[in-house]
């Protein structure tokens, strides 16, 4: 019994170290941190940034379908937060990670969406957020398996890197 509470005890206190889940901590290289972790933003403060829209297929969405994705340009965050760096690395709830070069954000005008169909993304569907790149206004170059793997989703942590 000790054993369990002892347990317990210990998986509270590392989910309450770590941010709530909804949360995105941007840390690495930036100017703007506004917490120990770094810069966070909150639920409620990225539903109050400015809105742009992706209409696109995606290999995970409906096949031939196209999608509308409606998000914050990923820019626009960075900007929040100081980000100076060469690359991105994105972290999912699920420890899938990836590294995009911050190239590609002003290059494509990435967003980091939050709905789809008009639908709040939860965890079980991509949520609470999904980067997402125009894959059907650029598909010659953004259909290849290099840059599939950046359409990661479930993100809750952007690593700024030199």
């Amino acid at each position: 019994m000790v054993k369990i509470i002892s347990f317990l005890s210990l998986m509270l206190l590392s989910i309450s170290a770590y941010s709530n889940i909804g949360d995105i901590v941007i840390d690495g290289s930036i100017a703007n941190a506004n917490s120990d972790k770094g810069y966070v933003i909150t639920e409620k403060q990225f539903d109050s940034f400015p809105r742009d829209t992706i209409v696109t297929t995606t290999p995970w969405t409906p096949t031939g379908k196209k999608v509308k994705f409606k998000g914050v340009d990923l820019s626009y965050v960075l900007k929040l937060a100081g980000a100076n760096g060469a690359k991105l690395k994105f972290h999912a709830l699920n420890d899938y990670e990836i590294i995009v070069d911050m190239n590609d954000v002003e290059k494509y005008n990435i967003l980091l969406v939050t709905e789809m169909d008009g639908k709040r993304l939860q965890i079980r569907d991509f949520g609470p957020y999904f980067l997402v790149y125009p894959l059907d206004e650029h598909y010659i170059e953004l259909n290849t398996p290099h840059y599939l793997a950046r359409f990661i989703w479930q993100i809750d942590k952007i690593t700024v890197l030199k």
